[in-house]
């Protein structure tokens, strides 16, 4: 029985932290910093250890032209770090770091080139808060496949 409930919540959280990414990549595409800024925050108190959303938010803020509040967010990137796994951030967040000091906000130096082949999506489309932080439904496909044992793809909202 523990074992289920373990693979149920690994599963969720899963579920939870891919839905959350590709929002925040949708929303900067949008050019929606704010929205962006809060999923980037609901992850990260979900996942305090997610380094790359780390990198996103001191992105975010800085093409929002809060340099400060990208600053702090390595800050506390490294204090975390440091506090649960004696380490420090990686190379690639050192470096959005070191271009933050370097630079006056420039967007080209934090976000560089987007990926080839991405897609924006109607604003309309590509955020319903209520429905993705809350995965209600999702979670709920999600416990009827584990009870029976059976594998199964579920949509997210």
């Amino acid at each position: 029985m523990q074992h289920r409930l373990c693979r149920e919540r690994n599963t969720s959280q899963a579920m939870f932290l891919q839905a959350a990414e590709q929002l925040i990549t949708l929303l900067e595409q949008e050019r929606d910093y704010t929205d962006a800024i809060m999923a980037a925050q609901q992850l990260l108190r979900q996942d305090p250890l997610h380094e790359t959303t780390y990198r996103q938010l001191m992105r975010l803020y800085a093409l929002r032209g809060d340099r400060a509040a990208a600053l702090r967010v390595y800050h506390t990137c490294v204090t975390v770090l440091e506090r649960e796994l004696g380490t420090e951030p990686g190379e690639a967040t050192r470096e959005v770091y070191e271009s933050l000091l370097q630079s006056n906000t420039s967007s080209e130096m934090l976000t560089g080139p987007r990926p080839p082949g991405s897609v924006q999506m109607p604003y309309s489309q590509a955020y319903q808060p209520s429905i993705l932080f809350g995965l209600q439904r999702s979670h709920g496909l999600c416990q009827r496949c584990l009870s029976n044992d059976q594998n199964c793809l579920v949509p997210l909202p």
